[in-house]
């Protein structure tokens, strides 16, 4: 991503930390905290990246 869109690296990079640090508060449902971690990096990518 740092190649792609450097402005926004680490911006992006700051933000799936901290999402994916918020879904490990609670691991009761590991599945479900999977998902959620995988949703939300592609919601985030797809912010970060520029349309091709």
């Amino acid at each position: 991503m740092a190649d792609i869109v450097p402005d926004t690296a680490e911006q992006a990079t700051s933000v799936l930390l901290t999402f994916t640090r918020g879904l490990e508060g609670d691991l009761r449902d590991v599945e479900a905290a999977r998902r959620d971690i995988r949703a939300g990096a592609r919601m985030i990518n797809r912010w970060a990246l520029p349309p091709a």
